[in-house]
């Protein structure tokens, strides 16, 4: 089947859960002079196989991502998740291309021959580097304090980023695609040999958020600890969403609606 044959078989799906059957890697910092050009090479890879059909962990499928996230906004990435989530979510340590003033807070990753410098406060990827900085497989800094902000407005269900009925459910169950892979949407599940866990740690940290949360609702009010959400865990533990969507609508204050269209071939 032809690029396009093939390509017309791809959804957001597949690219979520690395079955898109594009291969894992190119030098696009090598190959490309500028971001467009390297969003161009990536969009006219040659596929591995067909969409679907095999599980291959897909830098080039982020980046397909990016384009077309950045297409439907009219926006850079970086520009769009500060202000419908970091923004809305005070995660005021959370960003990509960090100021100079955060360096001392950065750890060194490399003395990249590439680059002819040590790498310290900039994306360690050649390829993110290519696309200034910015891109859905590499590049976001953080902290451990936005982090756990991160985590409990998980936990919280969604506020004050208001997401469709059902959203991190679906985001966070396994998908079977391809048959027998352990990925949700964009995340990994806890399952033997997996970088996310194994089922025994996943039983074990259930358990424990149970036992917690418990201890929690029984506390007096007064004193419960602030800025603690007391939602019950979802059956698809470990949480985990990030706000990527065809198409954004702003509601009234901070709130924002994403809609999601994952099965339809509109790559």
């Amino acid at each position: 089947m032809t690029h396009d044959g093939l390509r017309g078989q791809l959804t957001l799906r597949h690219l979520l859960t690395h079955s898109s059957g594009l291969p894992a890697w190119r030098p696009l910092y090598r190959e490309a002079g500028s971001r467009a050009e390297a969003f161009q090479l990536a969009e006219t890879t040659p596929f591995d196989t067909l969409p679907g059909a095999r599980y291959t962990y897909s830098d080039l499928g982020a980046i397909w991502m990016t384009d077309r996230v950045e297409r439907a906004y009219g926006t850079r990435l970086d520009s769009l998740l500060e202000r419908r989530v970091f923004g809305p979510l005070g995660l005021t340590e959370t960003r990509f291309l960090p100021p100079a003033r955060w360096a001392l807070r950065i750890a060194p990753t490399e003395n990249d021959p590439w680059r002819g410098r040590v790498l310290r406060g900039e994306v360690h990827d050649e390829n993110a580097a290519r696309l200034d900085g910015v891109s859905g497989h590499a590049g976001l800094f953080s902290s451990a304090r936005d982090l756990v902000r991160f985590g409990e407005w998980l936990l919280a269900g969604g506020e004050p980023v208001a997401l469709r009925p059902g959203l991190l459910a679906e985001f966070t169950t396994v998908q079977h695609l391809p048959p027998g892979s352990s990925l949700a949407l964009g995340w990994d599940t806890p399952s033997e040999g997996s970088s996310a866990g194994t089922l025994a740690a996943k039983l074990w940290a259930y358990r424990l958020y149970r036992h917690l949360d418990m201890d929690r609702s029984r506390a007096p009010a007064g004193d419960r600890p602030a800025e603690q959400p007391s939602a019950s865990l979802p059956r698809q533990f470990p949480l985990g969403s990030g706000p990527r969507g065809r198409r954004g609508q702003s509601s009234a204050g901070a709130q924002v609606k994403w809609s999601y269209s994952l099965t339809g071939n509109h790559l």
